[in-house]
């Protein structure tokens, strides 16, 4: 979250086999993933989070499964590969126990992401804002910017610029209240061209 990924990379690469050994865990490649996507890194994500899926569902994990299939559609989506990604979508929605509420989130994030892209915005409207009201109903700042960037995403591609913003501002409140700067920066330089595109105010007009 300091946005210093050179060394969190070399940190996470050097403890991943001590940890296998000493741990037995067998999902060191969902924590590469997780930590390359928040770098903006998906190219690098997706190998790491196919393999940590595949670990889950060969293990009988389907409640870790329910979120990190629609994590690894969430990357995919970001390398613009919507069609990979809406399987994975519709497996967190499979899998997802009702109370699991990044979950519920995470599927609809990620479905809302493929509507938009297939110029389908109601839908996608409807379930990322579904998205964002289970995801609020946590105290996870870091999630609740994440779907409201997705909010944000969903909105421009429907062409509502000002929703947009106002989407990504929140976010961007969220990360900082975090301490978020790596996602606080990501989200200052998509505002930038949002705020550009606005026509500034115009002076009020005497009634």
């Amino acid at each position: 979250m300091l946005n210093r990924f050179d060394e969190a990379w070399d940190l996470a690469v050097s403890i991943s086999a001590p940890l296998r050994e000493l741990s037995g865990r067998m999902n060191v490649e969902l924590d590469l993933g997780a930590l390359a996507a928040v770098a903006g890194e998906h190219e690098l994500a997706v190998p790491y989070l196919r393999r940590g899926c595949d670990t889950l569902e060969r293990l009988g994990q389907t409640a870790h499964l329910s979120t990190y299939a629609p994590e690894l559609g969430h990357s995919l989506c970001e390398l613009g590969r919507y069609d990979d990604a809406e399987p994975l979508a519709q497996l967190g929605r499979k899998l997802v126990a009702e109370p699991d509420l990044p979950a519920q989130a995470q599927w609809r994030r990620v479905l809302a992401r493929v509507h938009a892209h297939r110029g389908e915005h109601s839908e996608a409207e409807q379930l990322v804002r579904e998205a964002v009201s289970f995801i609020e109903q946590t105290d996870a700042l870091n999630m609740q910017g994440d779907n409201y960037c997705d909010l944000a995403d969903v909105l421009e591609q429907a062409g509502k610029t000002r929703e947009a913003q106002a989407a990504l501002e929140h976010a961007l409140d969220l990360y900082r209240r975090k301490k978020n700067l790596a996602m606080a920066s990501k989200v200052r330089a998509e505002l930038d061209p949002l705020q550009r595109e606005l026509p500034e105010p115009g002076p009020r007009r005497n009634s």
